[in-house]
């Protein structure tokens, strides 16, 4: 078995012993697919996939002033997840700020939005 193999199913396994630690997100990303001259209307369509992420959030502090740093980790499975904007988790919607996919884990940086 390659090294790349047993990191994946390590990486299920550990998905798989999370259990309910882990939650339901849907990414989401809004684009404009046309404009409408007449009305004036933009019309957008959206993309959407869920998925189970784990949430994780470490506090720092800059100059005296603290920053909580949000973090999403979900299994890679292919996808791109840098066309995507925002992710709901519950009924938090978060921006998403950057996203790092090493082939195995898909990190991202989470904004609280609403």
């Amino acid at each position: 078995m390659s090294q790349r193999n047993k990191v994946t199913k390590a990486v299920d396994r550990a998905f798989e012993k999370i259990g309910d630690l882990a939650l339901d997100a849907t990414f989401s990303n809004k684009s404009v697919s046309a404009f409408n001259f007449t009305s004036g209307e933009v019309v957008q369509t959206t993309q959407t996939i869920t998925k189970r992420v784990v949430v994780q959030s470490s506090m720092s502090e800059s100059n005296g002033v603290p920053t909580i740093t949000t973090y999403l980790l979900t299994k890679s499975t292919g996808e791109d997840f840098s066309v995507y904007t925002e992710v709901t988790i519950g009924a938090a919607v978060y921006n998403i700020v950057k996203v790092v996919d090493d082939s195995f884990i898909v990190t991202a940086v989470i904004v609280r939005s609403k």
